[in-house]
């Protein structure tokens, strides 16, 4: 059994905890668990007077410890949503006051998404001395979507072709939550016990073959700056679900594997997919960049991404539209390098 289903089987069996810390950098299971929450253990009625919900941004320490010592109306239990929690980073470790001796009719659940508490940290080791629970919702590998996928669409009664897997798998990448998105999209279309094919996964959920993350990646491997600026383009337009942050960080993650590929050749598929840390049919994918890009021009690439990266942040740059930096990096990774190797060879036979 998984950890958050562990979690929420003791909630369903009413074996509650005073104190859930839920960190980690994957958010799905984070909201999974505190949604969960949030709906099950307050009937209708004892919401009105015993469910909170708080803000990092919004609140401050003190104030989260003045809701959590107050006892419940009409209900055995009062529950504290802390969501956004991360953004009292600082202060966090103040709540260690209220975790010395909490009020066992209290259910406190934090939501501290995209950072973990140190487990040396005092806060950390009084939140399990003291009956609480602290939960870490690790990231998932590339490698490890494929079959997470799976049985996903299992729980669902349903199956998926590998086709419709892997496209699936490459609009979303690593991102769980935009699985489920998906999937729930598909589940009110297509009839239990049925297969969920390619078909399926464009006609409801919007998702194109040739319009996603790993399409883009291929085109940037193949040097195809047509097809990367048509892609980029759609990208672009999707801003909300793409954002040019996330793009940048799509693009150095992917150099980066191919600095790891340039120094482990020789190596079979199968242990390069280990190394990656992708699944085994994107190396390809690396094989065909390691053609293009040598590991040279790779490492100027990380220049032109430490560029966009602070152009979309405003760092050294006056402010610059979105639709202006990514056109200018997909240049610059395309072409720039074939211009310097030009200036090289004419620089060699002028001197």
């Amino acid at each position: 059994m998984e950890p958050h289903e562990k979690i929420i089987e003791d909630f369903i069996n009413k074996r509650y905890k005073p104190i859930y810390f839920l960190m980690g950098e994957e958010s799905y299971y984070i909201d999974l668990i505190s949604r969960f929450i949030e709906k099950n253990i307050l009937s209708k009625e004892e919401k009105f007077f015993n469910k909170i919900v708080l803000y990092g941004t919004e609140t401050d320490i003190i104030s989260v410890i003045e809701k959590a010592i107050k006892y419940p109306i009409t209900s055995k239990y009062i529950v504290i949503l802390l969501k956004e929690a991360q953004m009292m980073e600082k202060s966090i470790d103040k709540l260690g006051v209220y975790v010395e001796a909490p009020i066992r009719s209290t259910i406190l659940v934090i939501c501290y998404k995209n950072k973990v508490l140190d487990h040396n940290k005092k806060l950390y080791k009084l939140i399990h001395n003291h009956g609480g629970l602290v939960f870490n919702s690790k990231k998932y590998r590339e490698s490890q979507i494929p079959d997470w996928i799976s049985r996903q669409v299992k729980s669902l009664n349903r199956s998926i072709t590998s086709k419709a897997q892997q496209l699936l798998y490459e609009s979303a990448g690593t991102s769980l939550s935009t699985i489920v998105q998906a999937l729930e999209k598909v589940d009110l279309a297509v009839p239990e016990g049925a297969e969920i094919t390619i078909w399926d996964i464009e006609q409801y959920t919007g998702i194109k073959k040739n319009f996603n993350i790993f399409s883009w990646q291929r085109a940037i491997a193949e040097k195809n700056f047509h097809k990367t600026q048509e892609i980029s383009f759609f990208l672009g337009k999707n801003s909300k679900e793409f954002p040019l942050i996330f793009l940048i960080n799509v693009l150095y993650r992917f150099f980066v594997n191919l600095v790891k590929y340039h120094l482990s050749i020789p190596e079979t598929r199968e242990n390069l997919s280990k190394r990656l840390n992708v699944f085994p049919s994107l190396i390809k994918d690396y094989e065909k960049a390691a053609h293009h890009y040598s590991l040279q021009e790779n490492i100027k690439i990380f220049s032109y991404l430490r560029e966009a990266d602070k152009q979309s942040k405003g760092i050294d740059y006056p402010p610059l539209s979105e639709n202006n930096i990514l056109p200018e990096l997909i240049w610059n990774i395309c072409f720039i390098l074939e211009c310097n190797k030009i200036y090289m060879n004419v620089k060699r036979i002028c001197s």
